[in-house]
């Protein structure tokens, strides 16, 4: 998994930003594998942001507690993806971040990488950059919210998740399409017979 995880963190990092040879030996030393167990916590709503991951695989999801104690997907976080808990260091998390079957991750100390940012512009500009993509995504999500029906954005996450149908817990599709388990069983049977 090492070798090849960093080279897909290398890609994905020049995807945002260019960095010389010596910018990405440091990141190499900042960003360390680690397995998280299938339920496992990587970041807790509320509390003190302290890592930045990175998926190499695996499935993870950030999500919300509502006031009544209900719990909203709001993303998930697969093959490729950077992840943290508040976009800022030194910020509380705002989601909780949770592996949802055995994920390979690369990890940074967030207050090194948020140091490393100072020193290095491209490190700079990999960060705004990468808070734009989420901005996007967040919007994106929120205007299918409002503007298309379960159905429809069930399709949408079928063609932005295509493989997740049959590997995680239904309900948490359902939370992240803002419906019911119920719901989302009747999706599917009408998609299923046509």
């Amino acid at each position: 998994m090492q070798s090849e995880s960093y080279i897909l963190l290398k890609n994905k990092f020049s995807q945002f930003c260019q960095f010389d040879n010596q910018t990405w030996k440091i990141l190499q030393d900042i960003f360390i594998p680690e397995i998280i167990a299938k339920g496992e916590l990587f970041a807790v709503e509320g509390e003190k942001v302290a890592r930045f991951g990175f998926v190499y695989s695996g499935c993870l999801r950030m999500f919300n507690h509502t006031e009544s104690g209900n719990e909203l997907t709001k993303h998930f976080l697969l093959h490729g993806d950077f992840f943290v808990g508040a976009m800022n260091y030194g910020e509380k998390n705002t989601v909780s971040i949770q592996s949802l079957n055995k994920s390979e991750i690369l990890i940074a100390d967030y207050k090194k990488l948020e140091e490393l940012s100072k020193s290095e512009r491209s490190i700079q500009d990999f960060k705004n950059n990468l808070v734009s993509k989420y901005i996007q995504i967040n919007q994106n999500r929120e205007n299918n919210y409002v503007k298309l029906d379960a159905l429809s954005r069930y399709n949408i996450f079928l063609s932005e998740f295509p493989n997740l149908i049959n590997q995680i817990p239904h309900y948490y599709i359902a939370s992240y399409l803002g419906i019911s388990s119920t719901q989302l069983s009747r999706i599917r049977k009408k998609i299923a017979l046509g």
